[in-house]
């Protein structure tokens, strides 16, 4: 499996862990448990990420892209991270005016 435009895949993720023999692992994100070859929950809308999530998502991609050992996350995530900490960024100013 590789990272597409299309679909992302729990299994190509660096939050997806301890991964048994049957496939199921454990999304250090969502705190649920999943299986490789389920598409992210995050990207098929199944449901929103919190700040604390999109500050997680934002806070790896720091880190591999300062170059940490780390596998790049799903650039799909990363950017659907971006988003929410925009639109948070946005209700902040807005608030403040």
């Amino acid at each position: 499996m590789t990272i597409s435009d299309e679909n992302t895949y729990c299994g190509e993720c660096p939050i997806f862990k301890h991964e048994d023999a049957d496939g199921y692992g454990f999304c250090n994100l969502s705190h649920r448990e999943q299986r490789c070859d389920d598409i992210c929950s995050f990207l098929t809308f199944d449901f929103d990420m919190t700040r604390e999530q999109t500050v997680k998502v934002l806070h790896l991609a720091q880190k591999w892209r300062r170059g940490s050992k780390q596998k790049m996350l799903p650039p799909r995530l990363f950017g659907l991270a971006i988003d929410n900490a925009i639109r948070e960024l946005r209700k902040i100013n807005n608030s403040s005016k």
